[in-house]
């Protein structure tokens, strides 16, 4: 495997009719549209390969071996497989990506759970303790 590709590579793979991999590339999508160009995840389909076990891409086929369900999302050495929900999925993406936002957003509140969708990022370690204020 390409060393580069792996370490450096930003890939979703999913496949077609499957409501999981639906979850995943609403919230890719919506987290592509505040990170810049050259750092946005690339959607690759993976109906074939499931189906009739063509790859159709050079990227899929690298990634092949290390793909253990659908969707999949690779952030450089980071692996997601599934998709709960899209509050869950877009706060993860955030969490993971949020130092390199264009638009940096506040902590989005969900009326409907009556929480925020990211923890509190001001947490300190105190006596072998987590503390979050």
């Amino acid at each position: 495997m390409n060393k580069i590709l792996l370490t450096k590579g930003r890939f979703l793979f999913v496949e077609n009719n499957c409501p999981y991999c639906a979850i995943a590339k609403k919230s890719t999508l919506k987290i592509n549209n505040l990170l810049p160009l050259n750092k946005r995840i690339i959607i690759k389909d993976c109906t074939n390969l499931g189906k009739f076990g063509i790859y159709g891409d050079n990227i899929i086929k690298e990634y092949s071996d290390y793909l253990d369900g659908y969707p999949t999302l690779f952030l450089g050495m980071h692996k997601k497989v599934g998709a709960s929900s899209i509050i869950e999925y877009t706060a993860w993406l955030k969490a993971k990506l949020r130092k390199e936002l264009i638009i940096q957003q506040g902590n989005e509140y969900l009326p409907n759970i009556n929480k925020y969708a990211l923890f509190d990022l001001e947490c300190k370690h105190k006596k072998g303790r987590l503390v979050c204020n």
